[in-house]
């Protein structure tokens, strides 16, 4: 009834006690979220170094799921970008050490046609 009690005076509004140890209360941080971007991060970065962008990249995917299904929701985000760019930069190391190694095999690539030539010579002169 418009902030009156049964005694008919009027009620002021509790305003909320702000203590100092109210305001000294911290969020939890998000580590395995933290991790899961920062290995997401180094496997991009990393992904020429075809085994340790693979590494980057798995612990990233494994730490982004930690993340979403034990942590607290303020770290979702940060989660899902480690887990997106820890698959982005696992694909990429994996798909780059394909490539290098089909090429270092084949007589396409100029390194192993030269060395092909140069080992043919050899055995020429040898027999």
């Amino acid at each position: 009834m418009n902030g009156y009690n049964n005694n008919q005076q009027f009620q002021q509004p509790q305003q909320p006690v702000y203590t100092a140890e109210v305001m000294t209360q911290k969020k939890p941080v998000p580590g395995f979220a933290i991790a899961s971007l920062c290995c997401g991060i180094a496997s991009i970065v990393f992904c020429c170094l075809s085994f340790l962008g693979i590494i980057c990249g798995a612990c990233g995917i494994v730490f982004g799921v930690l993340s979403l299904k034990k942590e607290a929701p303020n770290g979702k985000g940060m989660a899902l970008a480690g887990l997106i760019c820890g698959a982005i930069g696992a694909v990429l190391a994996i798909s780059l050490w394909i490539v290098t190694c089909a090429c270092s095999g084949c007589g396409t690539c100029g390194s192993s046609m030269l060395y092909n030539e140069m080992m043919n010579e050899i055995m020429r002169e040898l027999y």
